[in-house]
């Protein structure tokens, strides 16, 4: 539930008001709570308070991880026509991952001494978090496939970004590195520091604003970009105009409410954010569909199909091949998302589990997994058998061989061009 619109609100300032943050005056200065000559060690963030059990879902995201670190660095292109101005630049950067889901993102000048292996000729940085989804203190559906792979989940998030970015910049003709949880050159956290996204809480690195764990990862460059400062320490009267602010908690000028019964924290996971369940359902559509007349088709017959094969003309077959991957930014994710593909689908095990044996745990704990995956409204169907394809692309018969579907929406967030509506969904 939100009470204020951010339609005017920057993208680039993301859903926290990390710009009320009080900070240092100097981007290179030593951040609060290391130590003068910089050798002090920086502590750990916030850990899950759950292990994980036989049940856990993080083996599921293995080949999602080594399949970002294999693009954490590549070739660079031709220099691009970008504004000039580092701070426009930055901006820019940041709003590209808030677009695509980041919780926090900050910029920042890389400290010598945050190198851990062979330097890199980089000088600036993008910082990307990714908090943990959200859990109750008491027990929840989904809980025994969720608790325990929180970390997991949202370092995998993180990498994704990164590396996403990272592409971006040398794309646009500047050298970049994605540095990710699991492969880097950097000391991450440092690097946070610098650029004022996290803070030392006593013995705990701590970002302002969430109440718990988090991921990190940094993309370094040699584009020059304007640097976030370190966060200085704020007085009580500074956490009352910031982190514990009414207008923070209410979410004024659009940002994310801090009230957990603004923000939908106090909901299970399997229920989501929305409250769905209050919306008026029927057990048939209310528009008539008769299933045994209506035909399958082929993938063939699809619009962008037919433009490909010349269907609509040799202006449209052309246009086809760029579409919307000429723009630095898709190319940036075409390459990962064409590596996701063989993944779709892989081997299943020779019994059902014991625990999958009630369709009503089965189907809370489908919907708290892909929340806890970035799922902005899930649902559960039988799949018509309309809805299934005739005959693939290279014409090979398809045979429904499903009955039931996971469906998940994802909102786009950000309206990107000038006829959206506002609810605009993926």
């Amino acid at each position: 539930m939100k009470l204020f619109s951010h339609k005017k609100r920057p993208v680039h300032l993301g859903a926290f008001p990390l710009e009320t943050l009080p900070r240092l005056a100097d981007p290179t200065a030593t951040p609060i709570g290391l130590a003068a000559d910089r050798r002090g060690g920086v502590p750990a963030s916030p850990s899950e308070r759950d292990r994980q059990g036989p049940l856990g879902a993080a083996h599921a995201l293995s080949a999602y991880v080594d399949l970002f670190d294999a693009h954490v660095s590549g070739d660079v292109s031709p220099l691009a026509p970008i504004p000039e101005d580092p701070v426009e630049r930055a901006n820019h950067l940041k709003s590209g991952c808030y677009f695509l889901d980041a919780d926090m993102v900050g910029a920042g000048l890389i400290p010598a001494e945050a190198w851990t292996d062979r330097r890199l000729s980089h000088d600036w940085a993008i910082v990307v978090l990714v908090a943990f989804s959200r859990s109750l203190p008491s027990s929840q559906p989904g809980d025994d496939w969720v608790n325990g792979t929180r970390q997991a989940s949202a370092d995998l998030r993180a990498a994704e970004l990164a590396v996403i970015t990272a592409d971006y910049i040398r794309n646009l003709g500047f050298d970049a590195t994605a540095h990710t949880p699991t492969t880097n050159s950097l000391d991450i956290a440092r690097v946070a520091l610098q650029a004022g996204l996290v803070e030392i809480d006593d013995t705990t690195l701590r970002a302002p604003f969430l109440p718990g764990g988090f991921a990190l990862s940094v993309v370094s460059t040699a584009m020059e970009i304007a640097p976030d400062a370190p966060l200085a320490d704020r007085s009580m009267v500074d956490e009352l105009r910031t982190t514990r602010s009414a207008g923070w908690l209410f979410g004024r000028g659009g940002v994310r409410g801090g009230s957990p019964w603004l923000n939908g924290d106090h909901r299970p996971l399997h229920m989501g954010r929305y409250p769905m369940e209050k919306i008026k359902r029927v057990d048939e559509p209310t528009t008539l569909i008769i299933e045994n007349e209506v035909p399958r088709v082929p993938v063939r017959a699809g619009g962008f199909p037919r433009a490909a094969h010349g269907d609509m003309g040799p202006k449209f077959k052309e246009d086809v091949k760029v579409f919307a991957y000429k723009t630095p930014q898709a190319q940036s994710y075409r390459q990962k998302i064409m590596a996701m593909v063989e993944h779709q689908d892989g081997p299943v095990a020779a019994e059902p589990h014991a625990s999958t044996l009630d369709a009503t745990t089965n189907s809370d704990a489908l919907k708290a997994l892909a929340y806890h995956l970035g799922g902005d409204m899930v649902g559960l169907c039988k799949v018509p058998t309309y809805a299934w394809y005739s005959h693939k692309g290279d014409g090979t018969v398809i045979e429904p061989y499903h009955h039931n579907a996971i469906v998940i929406l994802l909102d786009q967030g950000y309206e990107t061009m000038e006829g959206a509506s506002g609810d605009d969904w993926v």
